[in-house]
């Protein structure tokens, strides 16, 4: 899979853990309000606030080849 997943719009407080077969290292909380979605090709969930301000989190390697 390649590309970008659909962006999810939080409506209140979400504890965000995985998106689509991407895994965060460390599970956040999205506010009411921000948006969130997966960058396939760069292997990052991407979180954008209210006021527009863009992070990109790391997730766990995955893969036949990766650590379990």
């Amino acid at each position: 899979m390649s590309g970008r997943s659909e962006t999810v719009f939080v409506d209140r407080l979400t504890l965000v853990s995985a998106v689509a077969w991407l895994e965060l290292e460390e599970p956040v909380f999205v506010d009411a309000g921000d948006c969130y979605w997966a960058d396939f090709d760069a292997r990052l969930i991407m979180i954008e606030t209210a006021n527009g301000a863009t992070h990109r989190l790391r997730t766990k390697p995955a893969g036949p080849d990766s650590l379990r």
